[in-house]
């Protein structure tokens, strides 16, 4: 299924009951919904399960706004997704950079999260650029098995003090 939003065509999928209870999930960088495929099929058997592809990435279509890569519009296409399906509140479930994501969701709409769970969360760091905004330096680096900080685990460190 797809849905606009803000100028991008958003490739997204639902799996489950319709009358079960939503659950958001929202994946890692460099990946797409397809990520998920090994545990749709379990969590689908109690759940609405809602994935989808950011802008850029999988079949969804890119953005010539660069504004349009943040973890809010992000959020907000999300938001667009519940929408069309009528989903008012939902479990959301984000695993790496997509811990980001779902945390900005949850900032952004508290009133529609039931539950958060953020795994192998990666929330610090510097600046708000999603996979479609790295340097070419850093995607060159992440199609080779290299991940785009480098071996140093940069962007995590904490903010230093003036």
């Amino acid at each position: 299924m797809y849905i606009e939003s803000d100028g991008a065509k958003i490739h997204f999928e639902v799996d489950g009951p319709s009358d079960a209870p939503a659950a958001l999930l929202f994946n890692g960088a460099f990946c797409t919904l397809r990520m998920w495929d090994v545990v749709v099929p379990r969590l689908s058997e109690s759940l609405r399960v809602v994935r989808f592809d950011i802008r850029g990435t999988g079949q969804s279509t890119p953005s010539a706004d660069p504004e349009q890569y943040s973890f809010e519009q992000y959020a907000l296409d999300a938001e667009a997704i519940l929408d069309s399906l009528g989903i008012e509140r939902t479990h959301v479930w984000a695993m790496a950079f997509g811990s980001r994501v779902g945390l900005a969701f949850a900032a952004l709409r508290p009133e529609r999260v039931d539950h958060l769970a953020l795994y192998d969360a990666s929330i610090g760091g510097r600046g708000r650029r999603g996979p479609a905004t790295r340097s070419r330096g850093s995607r060159e680096g992440a199609a080779r098995g290299r991940h785009p900080r480098g071996s140093q685990g940069r962007g995590l460190e904490r903010p230093r003090q003036s």
